[in-house]
């Protein structure tokens, strides 16, 4: 049986991405309350997942040229504001291109809201208008959405769509683990 897999994704990820928007300050974002602490948390979830994203995607010739490297941002925003990075996420070092598809999806579509936060962040006082490197806008970042979304629009059998689909839910997991050990734990550098 053939699926679209675009369709499946937004399907099975929708209440895992309003959760975790919703548990990422999406709120005190949208209300410009956001706190240094609550960035701070941001850049390291955003970090541990985006980490492992790239570098396991980049294991996968068909997937490179969709591979936007951002995590390193991340982390240099991070040390700069005297934080540490979370460790290493391995949920995905044994993905397979169809799983890492749909990590993509994730890690493609956290690109695009980066640029949405980032453009709120410089309207907060609190940050003095200085906005870390990573919610700096990516220009590429919205064509690079259109031709992998034109990819995941193509029919596949459902047994692939299923693997892309865990790839994702295995991603958004990996940074509510995240989230988990930031908000149990601080980390410091």
């Amino acid at each position: 049986m053939e699926l679209i897999p675009l369709d499946a994704l937004r399907q099975a990820t929708a209440t895992a991405h309003q959760e975790l928007e919703k548990d990422l300050f999406g709120d005190r974002i949208r209300s410009g309350t956001l706190t240094a602490k609550e960035l701070n948390v941001l850049l390291a979830v955003n970090h541990h997942f985006l980490e492992a994203v790239e570098r396991n995607a980049l294991r996968h010739p068909s997937l490179v040229e969709f591979v936007a490297p951002r995590a390193q941002l991340a982390c240099d925003d991070l040390h700069a504001m005297g934080c540490a990075t979370l460790p290493s996420g391995t949920a995905l070092d044994a993905a397979s291109d169809s799983e890492m598809r749909g990590a993509l999806y994730v890690a493609l579509g956290s690109s695009l809201g980066v640029t949405m936060i980032g453009n709120l962040l410089k309207r907060m006082p609190q940050f003095h208008g200085r906005t870390p490197s990573f919610f700096t806008s990516d220009p590429d970042a919205l064509t690079r959405w259109r031709v992998f979304s034109q990819d995941l629009g193509r029919p596949t059998v459902g047994v692939v769509v299923s693997r892309i689909v865990d790839g994702a839910l295995r991603t958004f997991a990996m940074a509510r683990h995240g989230l988990a050990q930031m908000t149990n734990e601080t980390v410091q550098p």
